[in-house]
């Protein structure tokens, strides 16, 4: 049986600012609510921008929900930092590629119109985290991207290094055979 958790979060000063999130097994969905709303309110004003104030609500509000969810999810739950502080929800979330991390990325509410609902879904999130494998391929800091980047220039490094010794060795031996 599928499991699934849906939680909306709302900024309690513009409820408008609202984010979705929900847990279907492994994974956390992220759905930025009401941004197609808004498009329209940012690009209020004179008269000569209603073609792209149309074209904006009517056209782009599907692609750019299409780019916000493929940057932003499904990310595997062991993936997500959860934490809760007063009044502000913030969840970093680790973009996986190639089974491993490249990014984070952190969405974070303030002035949450809920916390005792906050606290629950961040319960059932820890929950779900403890019942769940993890995703990653290698442990630990061999988990990231960023560390193999590091060693591949390390090595680099080294090679470089080496050969620009080797020359050197080379003419010593050959002026101490010279004498």
């Amino acid at each position: 049986m599928t499991y699934t958790y849906t939680y909306t979060v709302r900024n309690s000063e513009n409820p408008e600012r609202a984010a979705t999130f929900t847990i279907v097994d492994d994974h956390l969905r992220v759905n930025l609510t009401g941004l197609d709303d808004q498009i329209p309110q940012m690009l209020s004003g004179s008269q000569q921008i209603r073609p792209i104030k149309q074209f904006l609500t009517t056209q782009s509000g599907t692609l750019l929900y299409k780019i916000i969810e493929s940057m932003s999810g499904p990310v595997h739950i062991r993936d997500v930092a959860p934490n809760l502080t007063d009044e502000q929800l913030n969840l970093v979330m680790w973009k996986r590629v190639g089974g491993l991390r490249l990014a984070p990325m952190q969405i974070s509410i303030q002035k949450i119109d809920n916390p005792e609902a906050a606290a629950l879904f961040l319960e059932a999130l820890t929950e779900r985290q403890a019942e769940t494998d993890s995703p990653a391929v290698l442990p630990g800091l061999m988990d990231y991207w960023a560390t193999w980047l590091g060693l591949l220039l390390g090595l680099i490094m080294l090679i470089k290094k080496f050969r620009q010794q080797k020359p050197e060795t080379e003419q010593q031996g050959a002026n101490s055979s010279n004498k």
